[in-house]
């Protein structure tokens, strides 16, 4: 009995080995993707460093964002989609590359609700966000950009471990609302428009 055993976990723990090597991608070649979907997370400013936060809530002049832009490609390499009945069975040992068939060319930032008297529901406020890269290594990644000049470090020739692209948004401006959403548009290179928004934040003033 405990040979049959041994003999049907071996058998099992092969089969799984030989899934996973048949869907991991960790050739030279990228793998293509087109970008697909924009989401918003939440980001905590309100601290030396930024971090998540799971609240819909915000301070007045500390509202900011992590945006996502994700993609979806053809191939075996989705670890989520297929596991064949078994639980975490898909993984791979090495970082695989995608390369994106489109460029963003255009950020735009909506709010969806006023941020003041003079800013109405529905007005363009991307000249009101600054932006930050955290992907890159380098000291100077730590200091705001324009989105012009976020534009040439999301467009990368490669992305390294998913197909998809991140960078943060902070409001310059202080929300006087006790609400506030926002709505981001991702212009691409091939005519298309991905939109995502925000949850609705509850804004609290600042002391």
């Amino acid at each position: 009995m405990k040979v049959l055993k041994k003999t049907a976990f071996l058998i099992l723990f092969l089969f799984v080995i030989r899934v996973v090597q048949s869907c991991c991608h960790c050739g030279e070649d990228p793998i293509a993707f087109d970008f697909e979907e924009v989401s918003l997370r939440n980001l905590d400013n309100t601290g030396s460093y930024v971090t998540w936060s799971d609240d819909n809530i915000m301070y007045a002049k500390a509202v900011a964002f992590q945006v996502d832009v994700s993609g979806l490609y053809t191939g075996c390499l989705d670890y989520k989609m297929q596991n064949f009945g078994f639980a975490d069975a898909m993984a791979c040992s090495c970082d695989p590359f995608f390369d994106p068939n489109q460029e963003i060319n255009e950020i735009t930032i909506i709010t969806l609700n006023s941020i003041s008297p003079e800013i109405p529901a529905d007005t363009d406020v991307t000249e009101l966000f600054l932006a930050l890269f955290p992907e890159d290594n380098n000291p100077s990644s730590h200091f705001y950009l324009t989105f012009e000049n976020l534009y040439s470090k999301i467009n990368r020739n490669t992305y390294s471990g998913a197909p998809a692209t991140s960078f943060q948004i902070f409001c310059k401006e202080e929300v006087l609302n006790n609400v506030a959403q926002f709505s981001v548009t991702i212009h691409l290179s091939d005519g298309r428009i991905l939109t995502g928004a925000s949850e609705i934040i509850s804004i609290l003033p600042n002391s």
